[in-house]
């Protein structure tokens, strides 16, 4: 889903959709037989040329590590949270099969969060998810890549 959002957002593709083609199909049946209207039931869908396939080949969210300070029963400390992402996409043509390119992204992403304490309460304040980010961030730098060498198209 997050490739697809980021490819559409590009404005450089016109991504048609596959994923729910049975509600597609479903919606096209109800207005051709006229128990729904639209014009839906008189359309074709739109071919796709390009198709974008691939695998999270790497995944790997290590703890890291904390430092911190204690002193007269308040503390305050900071943690790491480390995450690496790959990804491998191909481009293949819709028409012939042929896989036109190869694009893989590895990405290292390291966050840090607090944690404070006093006299028994304590509470972490996590800065953001590592391994979210870096998984936008791959998804985000192979769309790049991709529409550096098919966006204009």
């Amino acid at each position: 889903d997050q490739l697809i959002t980021a490819l559409v957002k590009t404005r450089h593709f016109r991504v048609v959709e596959r994923a729910v083609l049975g509600d597609l199909a479903t919606e096209k049946e109800l207005q051709s037989s006229g128990a729904a209207t639209g014009e839906a039931g008189e359309t074709k869908l739109v071919g796709a040329q390009l198709i974008f396939t691939g695998a999270v080949t790497e995944l790997d969210d290590t703890g890291g590590g904390g430092v911190g300070l204690r002193k007269w029963g308040v503390g305050v400390g900071a943690n790491t949270r480390t995450a690496q992402v790959g990804l491998d996409m191909r481009v293949v043509d819709s028409g012939t099969g042929v896989v036109l390119d190869a694009i893989d992204v590895r990405r290292k992403v390291r966050k840090t969060g607090m944690r404070a304490g006093a006299w028994g309460v304590s509470g972490n304040v996590t800065i953001s998810n590592a391994m979210d980010l870096a998984i936008r961030e791959t998804i985000e730098e192979a769309v790049y890549q991709i529409v550096m060498r098919f966006g204009a198209q």
